[in-house]
């Protein structure tokens, strides 16, 4: 026990509190503020003359424990709040001594984005806008460990893209895979955690043109598959609060390991997590079985470690992507009282995702805390081949193992297209529903548990329908094939990719008069 958590008459002694600045801005004053009776009793203290937009480290003190290392009682970093500026345009330059920038008229970004985390100049917050339809790139990882947005400067025109790296490397062994990184390792001497505001992506195209994943090693000689994330947390992280990680109308292509990774010892808490109108495409294959990690990848080895509090995941698309799951947290804790999980999947559309191989649930989180809740509603699930395919779809549902007090489902009105092609010719599933293995109207593993009591809608509504009258996948989309098949063993180089487009819905009576259009099933781009 830390000789400073010492007390009296029931309450612990703390006589001090330190405010000294963090690493990143280490020049500013110190101040130590000795507590009065009356501070302890107010339960606080002004601290004034800090700096704006600087990152503080912040100790409670014991004085009675002789070692100064013994003496702190409890370690925090603050960040003060700044006003945040107008936002600022990343012109878009690109280095003439740089072949690959050159080839593919692409400016780099990272050494902007890491140096904000050190400007006190610059507010929590501060937007950076990039030039709609121009390409930019990162050449090594990118810090998020203080709020930011990385936006177009015009929603309504192209796309910016951000390749997550250029180029092969020095060996030319694999090609240049670099991450966004939340959160981030102490540095020499420092303690304590972190807390950052919201990060957020808006309608930017992020890419990894050339990442090897199984499928297309062989167009890519003598390169290592990629073990790539769009955002992977460094397992030596501090202990962090984020209030917010979105991705709003992005793009992303070429993540051949998963989108979001978690891990590491310490506590880790995402306030809210938003993935809306966004595509996944071209993604995965990280080996013959698909794996990687999943979409959002939870690892609590601490009570206090919660990133699923709000995670919201709604009008995306997750086209062919065979990550293990959607989300993922297989921890069983003592889970402190403040820990929930709320989780949405509304409007998306699952067309042969996360079904290369068996075991890939959507929702796999075994051992939930008490008052956990799950909303899945108007999904739309698609499993297509063309003839001569062979390759098998393992679509399947949840994962629950522990049903703790308060633990509660609203699953209702999600599809799928029909079981087989419209000519009978090609059977897509067998299974009653589209799952073949754990659906969701499970009744030991899924939101049926104990014959759906726990389901708002009972356990009817868990099923994933195919309407009345079932519609084929080609008869609902224009092209919804994969460009490449499976022939008998051996998968075609562009069995992952689809015409993104040829998603979108036909205009026939067919289309117009099925529930999946008139209720608005899955992700509404596509209607």
């Amino acid at each position: 026990m830390n000789p400073s958590f010492q007390y009296e008459n029931g309450k612990f002694l703390i006589d001090e509190i330190l405010v000294q600045p963090a690493s990143v801005n280490r020049d500013l004053p110190s101040q130590t503020i000795k507590l009065t009776e009356a501070d302890k009793a107010r339960g606080y203290v002004d601290v004034t003359g800090l700096t704006p937009n600087s990152l503080y480290v912040v100790n409670g003190l014991n004085s009675k424990v002789p070692r100064y290392w013994d003496r702190l009682y409890n370690t925090s970093m603050v960040r003060m709040r700044g006003q945040v500026g107008a936002p600022i345009l990343i012109p878009h330059v690109v280095d003439a001594t740089n072949t690959w920038a050159q080839q593919n008229n692409a400016c780099r970004i990272d050494t902007i984005l890491n140096n904000f985390l050190f400007d006190n100049t610059l507010a929590e917050g501060t937007i950076f806008m990039l030039e709609a339809g121009k390409k930019y790139y990162i050449a090594t990882g990118v810090v998020l460990a203080k709020g930011l947005t990385l936006k177009s400067n015009s929603p309504g025109g192209a796309k910016p893209i951000v390749y997550l790296g250029l180029g092969y490397n020095a060996t030319n062994t694999a090609s240049n895979a670099n991450n966004f990184q939340l959160g981030r390792p102490a540095q020499a001497g420092e303690i304590g955690s972190i807390t950052m505001g919201d990060v957020i992506f808006d309608n930017i195209s992020f890419e990894l043109p050339l990442a090897v994943n199984f499928f297309n090693q062989s167009l890519f000689p003598g390169k290592s598959i990629n073990g790539n994330y769009f955002i992977n947390q460094h397992s030596a992280s501090m202990p962090f609060t984020c209030s917010k990680l979105e991705a709003r109308n992005c793009n992303f292509q070429g993540m051949v390991r998963c989108w979001f990774r978690t891990q590491g010892p310490n506590r880790q808490v995402i306030e809210n997590i938003i993935v809306d109108n966004c595509l996944f495409h071209d993604a995965g294959m990280y080996d013959v079985t698909g794996r990687g990690y999943p979409f959002i990848t939870g690892e609590a080895r601490s009570d206090r470690t919660n990133i699923f509090n709000n995670v919201v995941i709604k009008n995306n698309s997750f086209i062919g992507v065979s990550w293990d799951q959607l989300v993922r947290e297989n921890g069983n804790r003592a889970w402190a009282s403040s820990v929930v999980w709320n989780v949405t999947v509304e409007n998306n559309t699952f067309l042969n995702a996360f079904s290369v191989s068996n075991g890939r649930f959507l929702i796999q989180h075994q051992n939930p805390p008490a008052n956990s809740r799950y909303v899945v509603k108007k999904n739309l699930f698609v499993s297509v081949k063309a003839a001569g395919d062979s390759r098998d779809f393992f679509q399947s549902g949840m994962d629950f193992r522990t049903y703790r007090p308060g633990l509660s489902f609203d699953i209702a009105d999600n599809y799928s297209t029909s079981s087989k092609s419209a000519n009978g010719a090609i059977t897509y599933f067998t299974s009653a529903e589209i799952f073949n293995n754990q659906a969701f109207s499970n009744t030991t593993r899924g939101a049926g548990f104990n014959n759906g009591v726990l389901n708002v809608g009972g356990l009817e509504a868990t099923k994933v329908i195919t309407g009345p009258t079932p519609i084929a996948p080609e008869n609902l989309m224009v092209d919804p094939y994969p460009k490449g098949k499976k022939v008998g063993t051996a998968w075609d180089v562009n069995a992952h990719i689809y015409n993104v487009e040829g998603l979108k819905f036909k205009n026939t009576p067919e289309v117009l008069n099925h529930p999946i259009y008139t209720k608005g099933i899955g992700d509404p781009r596509w209607r």
